[in-house]
């Protein structure tokens, strides 16, 4: 099973941990451990991603964001510019992080 909520904002929120030391790092793997704690999970076999168009296209990952996009109705926040033009293909909601950059630094 892939699971969107708990491989995506853990994941990246804890990639920044590397800047952090001390009791800062204990107190922020703290907090994200108690964080996880109360989000809702959703879930999607990987069999049924695995035989959807877009699987062979972006991966696993990424045929499990969009179906959980879909499917639920979610909002998707991404760097990924490959996933973002597929999202906004399927008319599902999607922010790009490069374009917000992109849009801070002109402006």
């Amino acid at each position: 099973n892939i699971n969107a909520e708990e491989n995506y904002w853990p994941a990246e929120i804890t990639n920044l941990s590397d800047r952090l030391h001390g009791p800062d790092r204990q107190q922020f793997f703290n907090l994200v451990a108690s964080q996880t704690k109360m989000i809702e999970e959703h879930f999607e076999p990987a069999r049924t991603l695995t035989s959807t168009d877009i699987f062979p296209i972006y991966g696993l990952t990424d045929a499990a964001v969009t179906s959980l996009a879909r499917k639920e109705n979610l909002l998707v926040i991404t760097a990924d510019n490959p996933l973002t033009g597929e999202l906004r293909k399927q008319k599902l909601a999607v922010i790009s992080f490069v374009e917000i950059r992109n849009y801070c630094l002109a402006g």
